[in-house]
């Protein structure tokens, strides 16, 4: 993954990066969740049907596609991330790392509610999007 995959959010507090992972990525993901047996629905924020821990198998999705990406963020970004739980603060990182990943898997009534993480970034990866956006905004739950 480069930069080049990249499309740029603005929102007010810090830029938000838009990607499309390639089919080897995707490949690799869907094996390490298929690997997955640890459950971490305690450990998570949120109403969500399951949560397993993810092992990124021999670190080939931060090697392939995450590290560059987040390296660059880091680079291009770090003079705008002034919130005190947020560690670019901490001018003496030099080394980052996938620390936890894990998968949702989500059924109609579930939610994540805001929440903060620890790490220095996080991502969110859709692997399989059953439903439309205006069809979950026309459920009752959403109105």
């Amino acid at each position: 993954m480069s930069n080049d995959n990249w499309s740029l959010f603005n929102p007010p507090n810090i830029p938000i990066l838009r990607c499309e992972l390639g089919e080897d990525a995707v490949e690799h993901i869907w094996e390490c969740i298929d690997a997955s047996n640890e459950k971490v629905n305690h450990a998570l924020a949120g109403n969500i049907s399951e949560s397993f821990l993810i092992d990124d198998i021999d670190s080939k999705f931060w090697d392939d596609h995450l590290s560059l990406s987040c390296e660059s963020y880091l680079s291009e970004y770090r003079d705008m991330m002034t919130t005190s739980r947020n560690p670019f603060n901490d001018d003496n990182i030099t080394k980052m790392y996938l620390k936890d990943f894990w998968v949702n898997y989500q059924k109609e009534t579930n939610f994540n509610p805001l929440h903060q993480h620890s790490g220095v970034l996080s991502f969110v990866i859709w692997m399989k999007i059953p439903t439309e956006w205006e069809e979950q905004y026309e459920l009752p739950i959403s109105k």
